[in-house]
């Protein structure tokens, strides 16, 4: 699920989100206090780091048993959501394929360096000059 939030959504999209999931929680009345979230990440992970907090926000509400507390939170097109099957079924097909290609690659590369030493190896020195041509 973090992946396809990571690899779908901007930045943006998911700072929008999060304020909007901090605020319906500070509503809720809780018997322990929610994790510290923080309104601003920065950096080059802060992606990440803004997913993640969503699930943290989301793990809690769970933990609580209030996730039906929540408003339903609707999309205007269903082009703004990510095709999740892809990350489920689909795309770890993809993905074991190109794991195994990955491997298969790795072999052919060191088998490759083993026969270009073999053949450096093998390769006659330049020939010496022949020094009774030239007197």
């Amino acid at each position: 699920m973090r992946g396809a939030l990571v690899d779908f959504y901007s930045v943006d999209a998911l700072s929008v989100a999060k304020v909007r999931l901090l605020s319906d929680v500070d509503a809720m009345q809780f018997t322990r206090k929610p994790p510290h979230i923080p309104l601003r990440r920065t950096g080059a992970g802060r992606l990440g780091l803004k997913a993640d907090d969503l699930f943290s926000l989301f793990t809690f509400l769970d933990d609580m048993k209030s996730t039906d507390q929540l408003p339903i939170y609707v999309s205007n097109s269903p082009d703004n959501k990510p095709n999740l099957r892809l990350y489920e079924g689909d795309m770890y097909v993809l993905l074991s394929l190109l794991k195994s290609m990955d491997r298969r690659m790795s072999q052919f590369e060191s088998a490759m360096a083993a026969i270009t030493r073999d053949v450096w190896a093998l390769q006659p020195w330049p020939p010496l000059p022949d020094v009774s041509r030239h007197h």
